[in-house]
Parts: C-alpha cells; sequence; structure tokens
C-alpha cells in the first residue's frame, strides 16, 4: 500500500485520485458491464487518465463536513441515517 501525506481536498489529492475507482466509484464497478452506470464509469476514467483532471461533482453542507473531517463522518452518518448521537 502507498500512503500519500497530503491534505484532501487538494490539487495533489485530486491528480492521484484521476484515474481510479475510489471507494465512492466502487459500486459503479460492480454493477455490471452492461449497465449505463458502470460505462459512464468507464468514460469517467478514461477522461480522467487523458486529462489528468477529476470532474467536479455536486456537493452539499453535509458531505462538506464529512469530507473535512473524515473521522467524524461515520458518527455523524449514524446519527442523520439511524438516530444515533454518540460522544
Amino acid at each position: 500500500m502507498i500512503i500519500h501525506n497530503i491534505e484532501q481536498g487538494s490539487e495533489a489529492w485530486f491528480a492521484i485520485k484521476a484515474g481510479k475507482v475510489t471507494g465512492t466509484r466502487f459500486k459503479a464497478l460492480v454493477a455490471g458491464e452492461s449497465t449505463a452506470t458502470y460505462k459512464d464509469l468507464v468514460d469517467d476514467i478514461t477522461c480522467e487518465i487523458i486529462t489528468g483532471k477529476i470532474e467536479e461533482t455536486y456537493t452539499n453542507a453535509v458531505m462538506q463536513k464529512t469530507f473535512w473531517l473524515p473521522g467524524e463522518s461515520i458518527k455523524m452518518s449514524l446519527q442523520i441515517r439511524h438516530g444515533f448521537y454518540l460522544n
């Protein structure tokens, strides 16, 4: 495993992710080659490999908070989805 000590959300972070299947994309990968989801993933990855850039995606306030506070994201997810509140 290679560990990169870079800030999440930085240009370097996006450059490392470009052209790769990350956790968020895994569902599209296993959807099956005949699905639109899979084909869109292949198109996106191909473009990222060629350009070296990731297309911007939608984010909201909750996503931003979990993005910048990954240690808190599991707790927040439990709170939002299941009503569990942890200290």
